[in-house]
């Protein structure tokens, strides 16, 4: 009887892992090669001398490096509701992804250095809402040394504000960039790109991050098994080992699958405020164009 229940209390033990594990990406079991395993022990090149406020220079891979640097700032030690505060303040000044990217990097690397400080998402936003921007807003990461406390209502209307005001000016000056290296590579320049290096810094920094994650499942199901190769298994281990599998598991999920979804939420909002944007301005266009009455 006892052989039956622990029968049945195994399956439901393993079942749950071994769904999670066949739905992974063959291509996310890759081994890490030596390269990048020597990449993510190397300290970040520091932003100023890889190109990362280049007015002339591609940013693409610094947009796709935001999920990476969400989940570097996150491992830092900062709460989740304070990312996604900094994510929205830069979306609706109107920052690009790339921008918003290395700030987050800035206070994951600050972090490092100083211990975690409460209040980033606040202090990002109202640095945003004064117009700083770049190296600057960089700088004033780096110089934090106090925690800031929440903010007062008028203090959060103040830089509401603030942001709105700058929000047309900051998509017209990204417009104004995208059409000048538009420009430059018609004329066959060639284009810097913007944080190269330390784009594959973090890639790299992921992918031992992966080969982690691999290591510890292995070694927690390698003390499943030998608990219950055993005569008389010990049904706490095996639950005490099945939580530690479970905890691990969603700890890599959450930093993979739960960035995509908030970037694809950030990006719809993205979007509409785009299209409200248009609508504003088209209505500007036909109220001009209109004679008054009776003209003709």
């Amino acid at each position: 009887m006892k052989r039956t229940l622990l029968s049945t209390l195994i399956a439901a033990l393993f079942a749950l892992p071994a769904i999670a594990q066949a739905e992974e990406p063959a291509a996310e079991a890759a081994a890490v090669d030596a390269g990048a395993v020597d990449d993510a022990g190397t300290p970040l090149l520091p932003p100023e001398e890889d190109f990362a406020d280049d007015e002339e220079a591609d940013d693409i891979l610094q947009v796709i490096t935001l999920p990476l640097a969400t989940d570097e700032l996150r491992e830092s030690g900062v709460e989740e509701e304070e990312i996604q505060e900094a994510l929205d303040g830069a979306d609706e000044v109107g920052l690009s992804a790339g921008e918003t990217a290395e700030i987050l990097i800035e206070e994951s690397e600050t972090n490092k250095k100083r211990g975690k400080k409460k209040g980033f998402g606040r202090y990002v936003k109202r640095l945003i809402a004064d117009g700083y921007r770049g190296k600057e807003l960089r700088d004033k990461i780096r110089e934090r040394k106090e925690e800031i406390a929440e903010l007062s209502d008028e203090e959060k209307k103040e830089i509401k504000e603030k942001i709105e005001k700058q929000r047309e000016k900051e998509l017209e000056r990204r417009k104004k960039r995208h059409e000048k290296i538009k420009k430059l590579k018609a004329e066959g320049k060639e284009i810097k790109i913007r944080s190269k290096r330390r784009h594959e810094q973090l890639k790299a920094k992921r992918k031992v991050e992966h080969k982690r994650h691999k290591a510890k499942m292995k070694k927690l199901k390698k003390q499943m098994s030998n608990e219950l190769e055993k005569d008389d298994p010990n049904v706490d281990k095996l639950k005490k080992t099945h939580e530690e599998m479970k905890e691990e598991r969603d700890r890599h999920k959450d930093a993979k699958g739960d960035i995509k979804a908030k970037n694809d939420r950030r990006k719809d909002k993205r979007d509409e405020k785009i299209e409200k944007l248009k609508d504003k301005r088209g209505d500007r266009k036909g109220k001009k164009g209109k004679g008054p009455k009776g003209a003709g």
